[in-house]
């Protein structure tokens, strides 16, 4: 878990605007660039700038303790759009326009839905690059084939594969609210563009998040 002092990007802003942050008024307060203060408090004096830490997901999280014993984590581009930015929609998640996952600063950041969320152009445009890979010949195609002739799954296997892909399967959100629910894990990953494994694993408890995002059987 790497640690660092929350700047935008790296660059400390001495013309941040500083917002208190709701249920937190007069303890911390978020800037428009992405830093995270705690207010003098107890034995402290002075402002502080907190530190944050990246998550396995490339998000910047910050840890706020409303009492001398209690302390949570947060994500620090929600504390920012809750902050600065309206949604009278109450859309449910937070884009970064440029898909930089630590650039905080308000004018890179918009409430959205699931679908505007996976749907940002760039984000579309690198998945798009990524999938380009190699070529191969018609010869190394067809070599690649006959070498895969013959091999079949054991009808068990395929059948507890099978199975276990026709569940539903929910999305959530980092405070565990469900965004959708899909006819299986297939559909899941050919609508959000996660892949269909890692969101299985999730299911399984083998892994945390995936695409970013938490999963369950529906």
């Amino acid at each position: 878990m790497e640690e660092f002092i929350m700047t935008a990007r790296g660059l400390r802003n001495n013309n941040d605007e500083w917002r208190d942050i709701p249920g937190y008024e007069g303890l911390y307060q978020v800037s428009s660039v992405g830093n995270v203060k705690s207010l003098p408090k107890y034995r402290s004096k002075t402002d502080r700038i907190l530190k944050g830490y990246i998550d396995k997901d490339g998000y910047v999280k910050v840890r706020l303790c409303p009492n001398q014993k209690e302390r949570k984590s947060y994500f620090v581009h929600r504390l920012v759009a809750i902050a600065f930015i309206n949604n009278d929609e109450c859309l449910p998640e937070v884009d970064h326009l440029n898909t930089i996952k630590n650039d905080n600063r308000v004018e890179n950041l918009k409430w959205c839905n699931h679908k505007m969320n996976v749907n940002n152009k760039i984000t579309l445009k690198k998945k798009s690059e990524s999938r380009k890979g190699v070529k191969f010949s018609p010869e190394t195609i067809r070599k690649m084939s006959d070498a895969k002739k013959g091999k079949k799954l054991h009808p068990d296997v395929l059948a507890q594969l099978v199975e276990r892909n026709k569940k539903p399967v929910a999305m959530l959100d980092y405070e565990g609210n469900t965004i959708a629910v899909f006819k299986s894990i297939k559909e899941a990953g050919a609508i959000t563009g996660v892949n269909p494994k890692r969101i299985s694993d999730v299911c399984l408890n083998k892994r945390n998040r995936a695409g970013g995002y938490k999963w369950k059987r529906a």
